[in-house]
């Protein structure tokens, strides 16, 4: 028996080992993945304090300081990293769980200790914030092992546990604010069994005198912060930064008020979903979900209160329930945010107790029951599990990227607007600039101080964080929107990172227009300067509106950087004024300046831009056209207008790649280019489909010759397909210009060759010297799915068969019509069929045209052949193309006799192709389909 009773000891322990190891694996999978948020930087930056401003600092917040002195001595070792942050807690996370199979073990019998081990390990409550930067798992180790050691202490009798108990009590005091009321509950336990107990009271009320001695010199440091005394040691810890200066009793009054109004059940039901599933499921599947935990907490507390023996354990966790639950409740955070169910975290081990309990209850008599219980536990708990690892909506707001790219775009000459550390500690944990700082809580800021902001830098960058807003009138950014450029905005969860550029004239030079926006708003008057930065250029565009009609709808300011090709080289829609001055309740004729900046995306290439303005609607993105447009070149009817040119230079130095935001980093040198990488759409295509490509170049040297870049598909037989060689930038900027280090980003509308085979292609890029046209070099970018569609060559039967040559490349041959007779408003449904004559470069718009006597247009659909499904560039020799089209009869169109006129047209320069006899004399540049078809339209 006494070999059995061994062995049977030896598995438990390597069984518990085992778990342990879990809880580890759990806990430390994905460690420091997340970025901190404020309270963990907090912890953070106070603790790299000196001793005595971790003191006094801790004093102040609303947690006491040993956490913080343990951060304050570990991360010089470790380092500053989210790994070396978190893993304190991680490690009294995972012993927690060690110490609680221990407590098992002693309240409910040894061979209970594995299964609770395992429900703690597994629980995504504790694994949370086992993944936190802050006291809590900490707190709880040392909660619970007080416990340990005053229930050793009653069971015993020994001197040592008292002891040892005073100790650790005092950590667990010194660690969180919230344990003293596991030592009510130890007191509330013995008293209610002082019969039981009567030798070991003096003991406990001898080590409750040694606790307070420990804990009284902190004490009295928080006493004299909520008399306000440390003002004398300069102490300066503003309200606004959401911790009371006044101290933890602040703190108390204020969320007392906050309680108001909050049912206890509430916060029971979301501690309850919380300490079952974790912070990262629904709160309304998740509290269904949690009920069968509750199920199995209630039986396990039936079943301890029913076995002699074990009924002052059933008693014990009733107490050790609700004790720290209910003290935790009336003292400071009786919210329903499942984030603060922390705050009761005191309170789980007798949940996960009775748990286990409930687990084994019916264990011999219906195995099935228990067997079912922990599937239940596993899957829930691993889907919750899953839900925080991987799912973004359950992870913590990732500040890390905004802050990143302050540090990357930002010059010596930008200041920073921002909230103090106190008030945003996730920022200045994470900044590592030097920029000139300014804060409202730290200096009032007016619009004396903004002008003098504004004349000493080139930019400001703003930084608003709620609900710590240092702009809660909008004061300042209204400001900023009518005397700077609003440049860039980022958002991460609810704070708000903008960069303002400083004007680069004081005041803008206007350029008149009337440009008549749909016979609703006029553009009166422009003016277009370009300020360069460390990486790119920024587009400050003063636009002058006026208001033509009473405005009731939401307009946008849509600003678009093109180059000689098309290319865009910077985008921007915002509402006027930053949405300070929407268009909704402009009166008839007010007028508006209106500020926009836009930034040239980093890698665009010097030369020669334009500005292509527009107006699109709020919500549904349609563009106003242009009525009228005077002292431009661009034509009425059209929905934006084109301002400049003007010249972007060279950046002054590359940017970081990671700012290129390129799809496919590459990495690959190339002669005396390195490709960085390259942004596609779709990794899925088809013959003739027109590719927005683009190449990110950096030049490793300074290049004296001119390179042509490559780029063909090259089939899994090795066969090559459709091989195009160009200057980058279309040509318009060669790389005999490039400077070495210089980052180029090379645009380029790449066609799929038609006649290309279905499957899968390598894309193939190469550098080839201009003038001896050899390769000298070539990069794989991967692979590239063709999807080939089925060609037609036979004719099908046509109602109205014709024979029309537009350009030799595309024949008409006849149209098919349902309808000979329709009134307005009615759809007209219109079927071409062209026959393709040569392989196209261009990828061609048909224009369909209804025409009243007057030639004026009573119904129109424009579009790419096919519903834009088939482009021009996909068509080859001797393919038969079916093409439909249903016209809208305008409502105004009047009874008569109307025509319709059909034909291509080049949609960049509006040329059309022309209709050509066989020897190539042009004849029209459209097509009238006979009188065969004239249109009657009926009242």
């Amino acid at each position: 028996m006494l070999v059995s009773r061994k062995n049977t000891q030896g598995q438990i322990y390597i069984l518990l080992l085992v778990i342990i190891l879990l809880a580890f694996t759990l806990r430390v999978y994905r460690l420091g993945h997340q970025s901190l948020w404020d309270d963990e930087a907090w912890s953070l930056l106070l603790a790299r304090s000196d001793a005595i401003g971790i003191a006094v600092k801790a004093a102040a917040d609303v947690h006491p300081p040993l956490h913080y002195y343990l951060l304050h001595f570990w991360m010089p070792l470790a380092g500053n990293s989210e790994f070396a942050a978190r893993f304190p807690s991680l490690f009294f996370g995972v012993l927690f769980v060690a110490l609680f199979s221990r407590v098992s073990r002693d309240l409910l019998g040894a061979d209970s200790a594995p299964l609770a081990g395992f429900v703690v390990a597994l629980a995504p409550f504790l694994v949370y914030f086992s993944q936190e930067a802050r006291m809590y798992t900490m707190a709880a180790f040392f909660s619970l092992l007080s416990f340990l050691l005053f229930w050793r202490a009653l069971v015993t009798g020994h001197h040592l546990f008292w002891v040892i108990y005073v100790v650790t009590t005092a950590l667990a005091l010194y660690t969180h604010y919230y344990a003293v009321f596991i030592v009510f509950l130890e007191a509330i336990y013995l008293l209610i069994r002082v019969r039981s107990y009567k030798a070991r009271f003096k003991g406990w009320l001898i080590s409750q005198i040694a606790i307070v001695t420990l804990v009284m010199p902190w004490l009295l440091l928080v006493i004299q912060t909520v008399r306000g005394q440390t003002a004398e040691i300069g102490l300066r810890y503003s309200t606004a930064a959401g911790r009371p200066a006044s101290g933890l009793l602040e703190n108390w009054r204020g969320n007392w008020t906050a309680r108001q109004g909050i049912r206890f059940w509430d916060v029971v039901g979301q501690c309850l979903v919380s300490f079952s599933l974790g912070e990262s499921v629904e709160f309304s599947w998740g509290l269904a979900l949690s009920l069968g935990f509750a199920a199995l907490f209630l039986l396990g507390i039936f079943v301890l209160c029913q076995r002699k023996g074990q009924r002052h354990v059933g008693f014990l966790l009733i107490l050790y329930t609700i004790i720290p639950f209910v003290l935790t409740y009336f003292s400071a955070f009786p919210v329903t945010h499942p984030h603060w169910a922390k705050y009761f975290m005191l309170s789980t081990p007798a949940y996960y107790l009775a748990i286990t309990v409930g687990l084994t209850a019916k264990g011999r008599a219906q195995p099935w029951l228990s067997v079912g219980g922990l599937a239940f536990i596993v899957l829930t708990n691993a889907l919750s599990l899953r839900n925080a690892y991987f799912v973004p909506a359950y992870a913590r707001d990732d500040f890390r990227p905004a802050i990143k790219y302050i540090e990357s775009f930002s010059q010596t000459s930008d200041a920073l607007l921002a909230n103090p550390p106190g008030a945003f500690p996730t920022l200045w944990y994470y900044y590592q600039g030097s920029l000139p700082y300014y804060s409202p809580l730290e200096g009032s800021i007016d619009e004396a101080k903004l002008e003098e902001i504004a004349a000493t830098h080139s930019g400001l960058w703003v930084v608003i964080n709620p609900p710590n807003d240092l702009d809660p009138d909008e004061a300042i950014e209204y400001w900023l929107t009518q005397h700077a450029y609003r440049t860039l905005t980022l958002w991460t969860g609810s704070v708000t990172f903008r960069h303002y550029s400083m004007p680069v004239n004081r005041e803008p030079v206007r350029h008149p227009l009337q440009v008549n926006f749909a016979d609703k708003i006029l553009l009166t008057d422009y003016d277009l300067s370009v300020r360069a930065t460390k990486y790119s250029h920024i587009l400050q565009a003063t636009l002058w509106w006026q208001a033509l009609t009473e405005m009731d709808e939401q307009y946008l300011v849509s600003l678009r950087v093109l180059d000689q090709s098309g290319h865009l080289g910077g985008r921007k829609d915002i509402p006027p004024l930053g949405n300070f001055r929407p268009t909704v309740g402009w009166g008839k004729g007010e007028r508006i300046e209106d500020h926009v900046g836009l930034l040239i995306w980093p890698g665009t290439p010097p030369g020669e831009y334009w500005v292509e303005v527009g107006l699109v609607n709020g919500s549904n993105g349609q563009p106003l056209d242009t009525v009228t447009n005077h002292s431009t070149t661009q034509p009425p009817n059209h929905p934006t207008l084109l301002l400049g040119p003007m010249t972007i230079g060279r950046a002054h130095a590359p940017p970081p790649s990671e700012e290129l935001q390129f799809q496919h980093p590459v990495g690959v040198d190339l002669d005396g280019l390195r490709l960085l990488g390259y942004s596609l759409p779709s990794e899925f295509t088809r013959p003739g489909n027109t590719l927005p490509f683009v190449l990110f170049w950096q030049a490793r040297e300074k290049i004296g010759r001119d390179y042509l870049i490559s780029l063909h598909l090259q089939d899994e037989d090795n066969q090559a397909w459709g091989e195009h060689r160009s200057r980058p930038v279309e040509g318009a900027y060669p790389t005999n210009r490039w400077d070495e280090g210089e980052i180029v980003r090379d645009q380029r509308d790449w066609v799929v060759p038609p006649d290309v085979p279905s499957g899968r292609h390598r894309l193939l890029v190469g550098l080839i010297d201009e003038a001896s046209g050899e390769q000298v070099a070539q990069a794989n970018l991967g692979w590239l799915t063709v999807e080939a569609r089925e060609r037609v060559t036979t004719v099908p039967p046509i109602r109205y068969p014709l024979v029309v040559n537009l350009d030799h490349q595309v024949e008409l041959l006849g149209y098919d019509l349902k309808e000979s007779s329709l009134g307005p408003g009615d759809t007209l449904h219109l079927t071409l069929y062209w026959r393709a004559l040569a392989e196209m470069d261009k990828s061609y718009t048909v224009f369909t045209h209804l025409l009243d006597s007057d030639s004026r247009i009573l119904g129109q659909k424009d579009g790419i052949p096919g519903d834009g499904t088939l482009p021009t560039t996909s068509w080859v020799a001797g393919e038969i193309i079916t093409d439909r089209y249903d016209i809208i009869v305008h409502s105004d169109a009047q009874p008569g006799r109307y025509v319709l006129e059909i034909g291509f047209y080049d949609a960049d320069t509006g040329q059309r192709l022309p209709v050509v006899n066989q020897e190539g004399q042009r004849l029209d540049d459209r097509v009238l389909l006979p009188g065969g078809i004239t249109l009657r339209l009926q009242k």
